[in-house]
């Protein structure tokens, strides 16, 4: 399976020293637009031992304010060295990513012309961009992706139940759209049974809700996800702006 979420864009750099350059000291103040594309569904998925044990539903979570929470982060960091401001976009304007995409498809990042269209004729000389990453579950061929939880029991233990905030954020030039810095949300620990690379809670079976629909009203569900997601913004956006803000270096390389 191709998704392409889960593998690298193409027209990302090898570094991020485009971006380096561009808000070393002593440069003028710039102007940040901030876009966060994730908080529209959180995944419910079971992974089984064979493809009639797999499962995926989407619950809508509009309400938790999870892009507006996003872009506040990256403004209280950024905020005393840039002028940040949200953009806001329409509704599934960046579903065409999460689409499977042959393998034998022509490579092509969709990220830049979406960006574009959204910032539009707003003056930004920099623009940070959120949307979801995702992580193979494990040796297996299943994939999750963005906000969500997954169980994965029948692989090897019965209490093998995730919640994962898996993210990227891209820095792009407000007038080329030129991709100038590229981080991806950290694994912070290995895990035993199920390998999710990217930020991850194991929470059991106790945190798996009632149905995919009650995901949505479950607050133990919307807390574990924003203290994921939450650190793993902070921690990206010290890297790609290291001498920024307050907040220090990220602990661990993507």
């Amino acid at each position: 399976m191709a998704l392409a979420l889960a593998g690298c864009a193409s027209g990302d750099p090898l570094t991020n020293e485009l971006l380096t350059q561009r808000i070393a000291k002593g440069a003028p103040r710039q102007s940040v637009c901030a876009i966060s594309g994730i908080g529209d569904f959180f995944s419910v998925q079971k992974v089984g031992i064979t493809v009639f044990g797999n499962a995926l539903d989407k619950a809508p979570i509009d309400a938790w304010g999870i892009d507006e929470f996003v872009v506040g982060k990256i403004g209280a960091q950024l905020g005393q060295r840039f002028d940040v401001k949200r953009v806001a976009y329409p509704k599934g304007a960046f579903a065409s990513l999460e689409r499977p995409k042959s393998p034998f498809a022509e490579s092509k990042d969709d990220r830049k012309d979406i960006v574009r269209s959204i910032v539009g004729s707003q003056k930004c000389d920099l623009v940070v961009v959120v949307t979801k990453s995702g992580s193979m579950v494990g040796d297996t061929n299943q994939v999750v992706a963005g906000l969500g939880i997954v169980d994965a029991s029948s692989l090897i233990f019965t209490d093998n139940v995730w919640v994962f905030a898996l993210s990227e954020m891209r820095v792009y030039d407000g007038q080329t759209f030129a991709v100038l810095g590229h981080k991806r949300s950290y694994t912070w620990q290995p895990t035993l049974g199920v390998v999710i690379r990217g930020p991850n809670r194991k929470v059991g079976k106790s945190g798996w809700p009632a149905s995919p629909a009650h995901a949505a009203s479950d607050t133990r569900l919307k807390q574990a996800t924003m203290e994921l997601l939450g650190e793993s913004i902070a921690e990206m956006v010290a890297e790609l702006f290291p001498e920024q803000q307050g907040v220090a270096s990220a602990r661990r390389s993507r």
